[in-house]
């Protein structure tokens, strides 16, 4: 199963290659921060079983951008706005080679305070066994009925 360390693993490596000059801070940035940065936040997640085979994750991703300069940002946010915007929209691999990918529903960006906050929702679906279900019951036989008048 896939963790939330996991997660954040795929949009670190997803952001720092769509923006590899800006670094990206895991520290508590109200104990400060240097610019230009990124800040990557789960604001929420919930995690659901889904019939008796399945497990459902949705995070609420937040990825604040500090600019350059406190008071001379607009054409810096609007690079950078663009560049994340297009990064997370689609899917996001999980897994090596795109093994497992999650789906990253509507990219939204508002502008608070002189901070870009580039915000979506992570959505994926997975089995509960570690092992895909390799110990499951297979089929044996199929029995098939088809009229085609």
């Amino acid at each position: 199963m896939f963790t939330l360390k996991d997660l954040a693993r795929a949009i670190n490596l997803r952001l720092s290659a769509a923006v590899s000059e800006i670094p990206i801070v895991s520290t508590d940035i109200r104990e400060g921060f240097h610019r230009p940065s990124f800040y990557v936040d789960f604001d929420e997640a919930t995690k659901a079983p889904r019939f008796d085979w399945a497990v459902e994750r949705n995070v609420q991703v937040t990825i604040y951008f500090f600019p350059t300069s406190q008071y001379d940002y607009q054409l810096e946010m609007l690079d950078i706005q663009d560049r994340v915007e297009s990064a997370f929209t689609g899917t996001l691999d999980l897994a090596p080679g795109g093994a497992f990918k999650a789906w990253i529903d509507e990219v939204s960006t508002i502008r608070v305070d002189g901070v870009l906050q580039t915000s979506f929702e992570i959505h994926y679906v997975e089995d509960k066994d570690d092992d895909g279900g390799a110990d499951a019951d297979m089929m044996e036989e199929l029995s098939l009925d088809v009229d085609l008048e």
